[in-house]
């Protein structure tokens, strides 16, 4: 299973309305971006039984660990969650519900609460104020559900996220409460069990947070909270859709929300998802608006505080609903997605790297109105993400299989061209956030990873010699350049192959094992953009990289000794 988010927390078919966009865009850097892409025509899946399956929330993972992903929705008037597992080319076996033991369900996410390393199955249930949790068993089936209150009387939970957010290595639970004007924290507890809930102010009473994310705003390791608030009912004005950034105070406890307009007048902000869309090394919020056919994009400025919102437009009466970031064209790049609720359209905003985004193109799902949540995926395993839907209306889940045509890869440089066996070396070019092999003179080097669009790094493997040095993406082979194999001086380590991380894809933490006597003096987790987004604390031959929060995607682990480096690859799904 592989996820590229350049990957938390989802094109399309041949019909636009503006047409596709031929032009290419030059990023700072000088690698020509290609802003086109495309999608087959969705395929669409029963998500549960009857008209009151009407699936209101969509997530995916690997539940059987086949290497397939696998799809739930939130079932909402049957309070009951589908599950349709994976099947080999992108397609779906026929779905199995699950009582979520609330009423009505509204969200679903995965995660594995109890760490046996199988996904768990948490939900909020709208009518019963409550969190439901079906804990993981073999072959992706999940036990019964075991309900945690989120609020008092009459809360009605909407939006769910996971994260460990007082750094115990365990997943907690954080959900919005819709009429309640807050956000619940459930920490996790041994078990898959879930504490007490605390509640946190978004606003006023009547700020009515429905989407909610997590990640580390201000850089200082602890996940903060943001919630999109729709804030409908307000005697002080027209009503407003506002971001709500609640920073982290260390042990899993939170500052007062700090609110941010992410929408203009008589609207309403509904999904949010965080990512670094300028390159700058800070998370920025992008929101979709639903009464105000926006999406709204806060720059992130250091410190946890933001620029003053971007609106891009989405439609007339396309209603987006939910949002979500990758990159779908292979540029390097992350994209906006929205679902488009009265459209019934997954609409597409192609990232510059400035932090700026193209028009949108809208991709019919073929299912009417009624899209109200999507996610991305790498549903069948090409390297490439797709977007999956649910339609309330149709009660489906719905496949839209990406067939963009990548850019071909092209080598400038390598540094330095003449390195001995185990030491790494350095490869810039262009399109090369889709690097799938680095061949030395035909040798496959065992361990690569991306840095970003234009850079990739390499261990020189064992076998290597003389000669031209190619990278493989999914757009091509490029021009090899020439590269020499030195020899090894004396006194210098070559670094081991046979570093191991597990598991692999990981979900919220993986574990790095070192051969005896190697000395690493530190280790840094790096994303598609190649900037820094973890510092685990190395010490000895195996240490824990945390990854809870961090988006889907392909990840490059970068180690430092005294004598080399070492890059491995992870997938974070």
């Amino acid at each position: 299973m592989k996820e590229l988010s350049t990957p938390v927390t989802n094109n399309f078919f041949g019909f636009a309305w503006f047409g596709a966009l031929l032009a290419l865009l030059f990023t700072p850097g000088g690698a020509a971006m290609a802003q086109t892409c495309s999608f087959a025509p969705t395929v669409s899946y029963t998500s549960g039984v009857g008209i009151l399956s009407s699936p209101h929330s969509v997530t995916r993972g690997d539940l059987n660990g086949d290497g397939l992903l696998d799809i739930v929705t939130a079932n909402f008037y049957s309070g009951m969650v589908g599950v349709l597992l994976g099947m080999p080319g992108g397609s779906f076996a026929p779905v199995t519900t699950y009582p979520t033991g609330g009423g009505t369900t509204y969200s679903v996410a995965l995660g594995d609460l109890n760490g046996d390393g199988r996904l768990d199955i948490i939900t909020t249930n709208y009518n019963t104020n409550s969190v439901g949790v079906l804990l993981g068993q073999a072959g992706g089936t999940f036990a019964a559900p075991v309900q945690y209150i989120s609020g008092p009387s009459t809360c009605f939970p909407y939006g769910i996220a996971l994260g460990d957010v007082n750094n115990d290595g365990r997943l907690d639970v954080v959900v919005t409460n819709y009429y309640l004007g807050t956000v619940g924290v459930l920490l996790g507890q041994t078990g898959g069990t879930l504490g007490t809930v605390v509640q946190y102010a978004t606003g006023t009473s009547s700020s009515e947070p429905i989407g909610v994310a997590l990640g580390d705003l201000n850089g200082d390791g602890w996940l903060d909270i943001v919630t999109t608030n729709s804030t409908l009912n307000t005697s002080s004005g027209p009503p407003t859709g506002r971001a709500a950034v609640l920073l982290a105070q260390g042990g899993g406890r939170f500052a007062a929300p700090v609110q941010y307009l992410l929408s203009g007048v008589n609207t309403r902000s509904v999904g949010v998802a965080l990512g670094d869309v300028n390159g700058d090394g800070h998370l920025d919020i992008i929101g979709g608006n639903s009464a105000g056919n926006t999406v709204g994009v806060l720059l992130g400025q250091g410190g946890g505080t933001f620029a003053a919102v971007v609106l891009y437009a989405t439609g007339a009466n396309s209603a987006p609903q939910s949002v979500a970031l990758g990159d779908l064209n292979g540029d390097g790049q992350l994209d906006i997605v929205t679902g488009n609720y009265t459209a019934g359209t997954a609409g597409v905003l192609l990232g510059t790297g400035s932090g700026s985004f193209a028009a949108m193109t809208h991709y019919s799902t073929g299912s009417g109105s009624g899209l109200i949540d999507m996610t991305l995926g790498d549903v069948n395993s090409d390297g490439k993400l797709d977007i999956i839907t649910v339609n309330d209306a149709a009660y489906s889940a719905g496949v839209m299989l990406n067939t963009t045509v990548y850019e071909p890869p092209t080598l400038r440089s390598v540094s330095p061209t003449n390195s001995p066996i185990g030491t790494s070396i350095t490869l810039t070019g262009t399109y090369l956030s889709s690097t799938r092999a680095v061949r030395f003179n035909g040798t496959a080097a065992t361990t690569f990873a991306v840095v970003n669009a234009t850079t990739v790094t390499a261990t020189v493997p064992p076998g290597a010699t003389t000669g031209l040095l190619t990278v493989t993406t999914l757009g091509g082979t490029a021009t090899g350049i020439p590269f020499s194999v030195g020899t090894l001086s004396a006194g210098m380590w070559a670094p081991p192959a046979d570093v191991t991380l597990a598991p692999n894809p990981a979900h919220d933490a993986f574990v790095v094992r070192l051969p005896a006597g190697t000395a690493v003096t530190q280790g840094e987790l790096l994303n598609a953009l190649g900037q820094v987004v973890r510092r685990p604390a190395v010490a000895g031959t195996r240490f824990t990289v945390e990854t809870a929060g961090l988006g889907p995607g392909v990840y490059s682990l970068r180690l430092s000794t005294g004598a080399g480096i070492v890059t491995k690859r992870v997938v974070i799904d």
